[in-house]
């Protein structure tokens, strides 16, 4: 079940980083739910994919279509060809996706929000032919929102009146990873939204978002559900106190979560995040001048032919959790012969790429700057450097001029 939903992650990624647009983070995020409804759940006919008493799937975040090709992709309706030209000119995978019950697309995502108002009219519309015609037509409609979607007005709506109606066929799930787009939810939104929903008499069950086990149970219980419609609510570690109880349980799975990356990629670890970084990465460490490293885990390495010792206590009391990645706004301008892009700023340093072709020249008035030459070769003020070196610019060194 992991491998599936792994190889959904990949798709996810690698359609965007071949298109160079995209939001792989939400696609990768909710890919081990998507995993579970449509391998144990979602019940469809695979000889006729509009069969009128099909489950169906609303996604509202359209941005997170990776998930969603990727998903179907497994089940025979896309090709690796057809995904490889995500967010191209007249391609069957849009960035946003549109309706193609063929394919198994059965809403056109666009504004936020919109997904929940398509997934509460269709779960009416069930309920309405289920009284006229009986059983052999009544069938669940799933839907998937986020944390951007549920703070919409038309969403709430649709919310208030799907508890009215106690539409029971109806079972959304809420990935709630605390981060949208723009921001940390935290900095726009404090709402309770498992009181809010429980308020309008829906079946509010919370679980670990990235828990296939907990995934399934919780959509079994809201299969079962006769007199209210059933938000599950998708978490990582609620909170330092769970995530220690789960290294103590052993549930390294659902703990740990592997990013896929690819060369060129930039990633930001802040501090209180409990990471590995495999090889082959270019790392550029910052922080205060520390001679303790907690190590959490070591792959069983030993040291003088015993374990390496482990630090899991000291490391579970600096760990943040949930987990919360730092937003990366890329902003790309062209200086010269180069092409600069700031990748990541903080109160503490900025980090710029530079791709450069020819001259580039800038005068630096930071306290120092550190270069790193992470390919080609050229000359740094007259002096040659190439690939793997690494220079400090001090404070005062005034203009800079880098030409290859």
């Amino acid at each position: 079940m992991n491998h599936a939903a792994d190889n959904i992650r990949i798709l996810a990624a690698s359609m965007v980083e071949k298109a160079k647009s995209g939001h792989p983070g939400g696609a990768m995020g909710g890919a081990d739910f998507v995993n579970v409804l449509y391998s144990s759940f979602l019940v469809t006919d695979p000889d006729d994919p509009t069969w009128f008493a099909r489950d169906r799937f609303f996604l509202d975040p359209g941005h997170m279509s990776p998930m969603l090709y990727s998903a179907l992709a497994l089940t025979g309706k896309y090709t690796p060809e057809e995904l490889s030209q995500f967010r191209q000119w007249g391609s069957v995978t849009p960035g946003h996706p549109e309706l193609d019950p063929m394919r198994g697309v059965e809403n056109t995502s666009g504004p936020l929000g919109q997904g929940h108002t398509m997934a509460v009219g269709c779960a009416i519309a069930e309920r309405f032919l289920e009284a006229r015609f009986g059983g052999v037509v009544s069938h669940k409609t799933y839907a998937f929102i986020s944390d951007g979607g549920i703070q919409e007005e038309i969403s709430q709506g649709a919310g208030r009146i799907a508890g009215f109606l106690g539409l029971s066929n109806l079972i959304m799930f809420y990935d709630c990873n605390k981060v949208q787009l723009s921001t940390m939810v935290d900095a726009v939104d404090t709402e309770d939204y498992a009181a809010k929903y429980r308020a309008w008499h829906w079946n509010v069950i919370e679980i670990d978002g990235n828990n296939p086990a907990e995934i399934a149970d919780a959509l079994v219980k809201a299969q079962a559900e006769e007199e209210r419609p059933t938000i599950i609510i998708g978490h990582n570690a609620a909170d330092a106190r769970e995530m220690a109880d789960m290294v103590d349980q052993g549930r390294w799975t659902e703990l740990l979560r592997e990013i896929p990356i690819q060369k060129g990629d930039f990633f930001q670890i802040d501090p209180g995040c409990l990471h590995a970084i495999k090889g082959g990465t270019l790392i550029l460490e910052t922080q205060q001048s520390s001679d303790v490293t907690y190590r959490f885990y070591d792959y069983d390495r030993l040291e003088n032919g015993k374990p390496r010792a482990l630090h899991i206590r000291q490391s579970l009391a600096v760990t943040r959790a949930p987990f919360q990645p730092h937003p990366i706004h890329r902003e790309t301008v062209q200086e010269g012969g180069a092409q600069v892009t700031k990748l990541v700023a903080c109160p503490y340093y900025t980090v710029y790429r530079a791709e450069v072709d020819g001259l580039w020249e800038r005068d630096w008035n930071q306290p120092f700057v550190n270069v790193s030459v992470i390919g080609g070769e050229g000359l740094l003020d007259g002096r040659k450097v190439r690939k793997g070196d690494h220079l400090l610019l001090p404070a005062g060194y005034g203009k800079m001029a880098l030409e290859g």
